[in-house]
């Protein structure tokens, strides 16, 4: 019998159901949950978890408020009822010295599991299947939940654990050998108490997801059949798998939760496991494994810790291949040595891909290996259809296999249908003349799946022996469907390809590949479409090019020039991967990658990336590399600091353990270190907390909790630090809330800050949100909130996750359709609309085409709309191209620049042309300044001129008694930026001339003040002397005034006692000029 407070509950969402006038089908479709569960929510026989009982009060306009505060009671007074009607005792044995002897059916259990996890994961074909516990290596879990531990801490930490990891990255191999080592401990064939005291279970989720329509026992049950099969002397019965056993609890190990392709059985089963997880004293404790979810799909499993399979390092690679060549030495060292000459080293950190590899070495030892992960699929797969290929005839002819396993591929990628009636039902489709089956056509049908090793069986059900191997299958079947010549304008080649862009899944990729493996001669105009394109398109020539597509030379060389401008001209060390991998293939892009490492121009993280990725090139040594990282701290700059040093130290903790003190001593400096940059102190923070050194994490907490506290760290900068404390792991969660729940409620704190929370709040469990989502529907409901305003809150929202797209697609809309002055925020919204609302696409676009249009709205929203429209469809690059053209032909320099600077970023093919209209407005002395300034600092910001030519004319500006203060102040601040020293002095100088100007405005001097203390520590006194001025001056706003406190405590901290209680009077009302 249901409690008053779950009844209560129940009540207040049956009553607001009745009253918002929709169907329960409706309710549950918007909520995302299943109608029958709604309705058992409804009649209080069923309680969901907060985070879906959110989504159904949110649907039906409940307060949240009130919600929270019934179903926290229903949820207490539920757990009191269970406990009451199970009378369930808790756990009573806390180690293996008091354990009980097992029942005879859990001790056949143990043994079923204890032979079944002795076979890998995968089956792999070769001259010998060795077995799981005589190969395995152990993985670290780490960072999503602070320092990497061993997973025999995170079970003694934590009650339910969520694995997260990518293809092949270990998990289901992890849940086999853990469920293997638990049983043999039970069966007393080990020994050690290094694991608890808990009884295996493991089961897969695509078997457990599709039969949820019976009791949870029974489920487990027919899952644990379906998995052990004939390893099983008998099927237990649902009892014994229901309870404790003599006080021991039940140890679930869920595997592969992403592997259930029907999202709503999976959403099921994620609802099911958040109510069993949330029990108190229940006998089951879970484990699931996952490839990287929807944050909104795995925020539900609340009541869990989440942790990160880490890759293997360089001594687990150590092991594994001693292990698996066993006990020949010399092979295990010279499968490292090639793999190591085909640059694989970093492929097979990751588990699976060091297995494929093993295998395919030992089939030819004498033949290099494949540079590449696709290579490596290929070949492994010939040489397994080969071997099928060899025996006895069967059911369809060996040339037809290929395309049978794509099929199949398809089929397990996109469905639940079994896989032995795919391949019957293709079977049947290659028979001629309508000849009937053979008595033992299914037979020979099974032989055909077992015969390549491709696919295992488990109990009933036929699988791939790893996902990601259905997936490459899958991608091949994709690619047949695409058209024999390259044709940008073909709806479905376009969105594949503009899917694949955004590297969000390996299908997409892989299956541009095959199609290009498939068609050769559509890799040149497909290359020269993409290298023509948006950075997008151009980043993903780049992957292609460096996966062995065999694109000319010309352009290989022209991915290697367009990856390294993108990285310099954005300060963005990730697409040094790219280049490594070009690298392999044209030493071009070994030049552009020393280059970068070796410029003292570029940011220390971009120098820091290209000399990681150097060191995984044949010819370099992780000596060199060291050097070069002790080269870079030594770089660091003494005001605004502690990048390079921060960079530098997780580079040295990660080249190799000779060198991790090194980097723990730097990244440990960043934190002392009163000039350092907030943001560098947060990352040196989170890695020496992943450095798993475990009294590094109160350290890093320490001083990241500082930052968190002191007003004289911006509102933006206080979100960075709780985001970093979050980071840090469960213990800090509650404290990373409060900070950002103070952020949220500073006044000064304007929309940007705000908004910015949410990156904090993203990495926290749902049920510290409550603030937040109040405070962001507080702004969008607010008359008074500017567009801008209500354009950034809603991005914000879209952040946390689907559930939260319906509503801010409604305030984007209501933006879209109000009067605004400002069309870049419009530009923004449509941008934002069209990713979260399918329906409005066509609005959003026509909105960007009518700004792009629009004779009278600024040059630059103009330019942005067209760069926008690219992005988001790319087959509107011709008109988006003609556009920008056409403004180019305008009298106007403003229209010139913009339209130059749009052509830059969306196509290559006018690059020399829009750079010469950019030369030439930057020269122009009849040109208004500031439309000089933009040019000027475009040109800088591209990186394709003499820096030195532009930073002249720029100075002249600077100078200028003709020009504008504030214009003068925006030239300083991009001159400060530059990173040159052949102007040091004369930019100083100019800096500090604009200070002692009476025409720039307080704000612009605050600019130009904190810059002057940025760029010359000779000039620091003078720069802190301005701040302090502006700090304590009455007749500037008060805004201004904090400003100026919060950026003299930054580059001066001798002062910021000074700046501390400024901004304490400021808060308080009552700062006087002083004395």
């Amino acid at each position: 019998m249901v409690s008053p407070a779950e009844q209560q509950f129940a009540d207040l969402l049956a009553t607001a159901h009745l009253v918002s006038g929709l169907t329960q089908v409706q309710v549950a479709h918007r909520a995302h949950v299943s109608a029958s569960k709604l309705s058992e929510t409804f009649r209080a026989r069923y309680l969901p978890a907060w985070g879906t009982a959110w989504q159904i009060a949110t649907v039906l306009d409940v307060p949240e408020e009130e919600a929270r505060r019934l179903w926290v009671a229903a949820r207490q007074a539920q757990r009191v009822r269970i406990a009451a009607e199970r009378v369930r005792p808790s756990a009573t044995v806390a180690g293996w010295d008091a354990v009980p002897v097992l029942p005879a059916v859990v001790a056949d259990l143990m043994r079923a599991q204890a032979r079944a996890a002795e076979a890998l994961p995968y089956q792999l074909f070769g001259p010998r299947r060795p077995a799981l516990s005589a190969v395995y290596v152990r993985q670290m879990l780490g960072a999503r939940q602070g320092a990497a531990c061993s997973l025999e801490s995170a079970l003694a930490r934590d009650r339910h654990l969520v694995l997260v990891g990518g293809p092949g990255q270990g998990k289901s191999t992890l849940t086999l050998e853990l469920t293997g080592r638990l049983a043999r401990r039970w069966l007393g064939h080990v020994t050690g108490d290094e694991l608890p005291p808990v009884l295996p279970l493991r089961v897969t989720a695509r078997q457990l997801a599709g039969d949820l329509s019976v009791s949870w026992p029974t489920a487990l049950v027919h899952a644990v059949a379906a998995e052990l099969g004939g390893h099983l002397d008998r099927v237990p019965e649902p009892s014994s798998v229901a309870d404790l056993v003599g006080g021991v609890e039940w140890l679930l190990l869920i595997d592969g939760l992403d592997e259930i392709p029907d999202p709503g059985r999976r959403a099921r089963l994620l609802d099911v496991l958040a109510g069993r997880m949330a029990e108190p004293n229940a006998p089951h404790r879970v484990l699931v494994t996952t490839r990287p979810l929807q944050s909104a799909e795995l925020d539900q499993l609340d009541s869990s810790a989440q942790y990160a399979l880490e890759p293997l390092d360089t001594e687990a690679l150590d092991v594994f291949a001693a292990r698996w060549f066993a006990p020949d030495r010399d092979r295990a060292h010279h499968f490292l040595r090639e793999a190591a000459t085909a640059g694989l080293l970093e492929l097979i950190r990751v588990p699976l891909m060091a297995a494929v590899t093993a295998v395919v070495f030992q089939h030819d030892p004498d033949r290099p290996l494949p540079l590449r992960r696709f290579d490596l699929y290929e070949r492994y797969t010939a040489q397994a259809l080969a071997k099928a290929a060899a025996g006895p005839p069967g059911a369809v002819r060996p040339e037809h296999y290929d395309r049978l396993l794509e099929q199949l591929g398809a089929a397990q990628i996109e469905s639940d249908e079994p896989l032995l009636d795919v391949a019957l039902a293709w079977l049947t489709k290659q028979e001629r003349n309508g000849e009937r089956r053979p008595p033992d056509f299914e037979i020979r049908a099974e032989d055909l799946l077992t015969r390549s090793g491709l696919l295992v069986r488990h109990g009933r059900r036929w699988e791939f022996l790893h996902f990601s191997f259905a997936e490459h299958f899958a991608a091949a079947e994709r690619a047949r469907q695409l058209p024999e010549h390259f044709d940008p304008t073909h709806a479905a080649l376009l969105q594949l390809v503009d899917r694949a862009a955004d590297f969000t899944t390996p299908l997409d990729t892989s299956t541009v590949i095959h199609y290009a493996r498939m068609h050769p001669g559509v890799v040149p105009p497909m290359m020269d479409w993409l290298l023509n394109g948006p950075w997008r398109h151009r980043q993903l020539a780049a992957h292609l090019l460096g996966n062995g597509l065999p694109g000319t030379v010309a352009q290989r060389r022209a991915a290697v020039a367009d990856v390294e401008h993108e990285i310099t001209q954005r300060d963005d060390g990730q697409p040094t991967w790219l280049l490594a991998d070009l690298a392999r293939i044209d030493p071009i892009g070994v030049s552009a990658l020393t280059r970068i490492a070796d410029n003292p121009t570029s940011p220390s993280w971009v120098r820091a990336s290209a000399i990681e990725a150097l060191v995984r090139l044949p010819g370099h040594t992780v000596h060199d590399a060291a050097d070069s990282l002790r080269a870079l701290a030594r770089d660091d700059q003494p005001v605004d600091a502690g990048w390079a040093r921060c960079f530098a130290g997780s580079g040295l903790f990660r080249l190799a353990p000779e060198f991790q003190d090194e980097g723990i001593h730097l990244l440990r400096s960043v934190l002392t270190d009163p000039h350092a940059h907030p943001d560098a102190r947060f990352q040196a923070a989170t890695r020496l907390v992943w450095s798993g050194v475990p009294h590094l994490e109160a350290e890093a907490a320490e001083s990241l909790r500082t930052m968190t506290s002191d007003p004289c760290t911006s509102a933006l900068e206080r979100q960075w630090a709780a985001r970093g404390l979050a980071m840090l792991g469960r213990d800090y969660q509650e404290e990373a809330a409060a900070a950002l729940d103070a952020v949220l409620a500073d006044p000064a704190a304007d929309a940007m800050s705000v908004a910015a929370t949410v990156y904090g709040f993203a990495v926290l469990p749902r049920r510290f949100w409550t603030t937040a989502v109040a405070t962001f529907r507080g702004i969008l409901a607010d008359p008074g909130a500017t567009p801008e305003d209500r354009q950034r809150i809603a991005g914000a929202l879209t952040y946390l996750g689907v559930d939260f797209h319906d509503e801010a697609a409604e305030a984007l809309r209501r933006i879209l359709a109000e009067p605004c002055d400002d069309l870049g925020v419009l530009v923004r919204a449509a941008d934002t609309l069209y990713a979260v609302d399918a329906e409005a696409q066509d609005d959003a676009i026509a909105v960007l085409r009518r700004i792009a249009a629009d004779a009278g709205a600024r040059p630059g929203d103009r330019q942005a709309a067209v760069r926008c429209l690219v992005r988001l469809d790319p087959r509107l690059r011709g008109e988006a191209v003609e556009r920008l053209r056409t403004m180019a032909a305008a009298s106007t320099p403003a229209l010139r620049v913009a339209a130059a600077v749009g052509l830059v970023h969306i196509t290559t093919e006018f690059q020399p042309d829009a750079l010469a209209e950019l030369r030439a407005v930057l020269t122009d002395g009849e040109a208004e300044a500031p439309v000089r300034v933009e040019a000027g600092h475009w040109l800088l910001e591209l990186r394709h001129e003499d820096q030195r030519a532009v930073v002249t004319t720029l100075r002249a500006l600077m100078d200028s008694g003709t020009v504008r203060p504030a214009d003068r102040a925006e030239v300083a601040r991009i001159l400060a930026r530059t990173r040159l020293d052949h102007h040091a002095a004369e930019v100083a100088a100019g800096l500090a001339a604009l200070l002692a100007h009476p025409e720039v405005e307080p704000s612009a001097k605050v600019d130009v003040a904190y810059e002057l203390g940025r760029f010359s520590h000779a000039d620091l006194a003078t720069a802190g002397d301005h701040l302090n001025a502006l700090m304590n001056d009455p007749e500037i706003d008060v805004p201004v005034r904090r400003r100026a406190a919060q950026r003299l405590a930054k580059i001066d901290p001798g002062r910021h006692a000074d700046a501390r209680a400024a901004i304490a009077e400021l808060a308080s009302g009552h700062r006087a000029r002083p004395g």
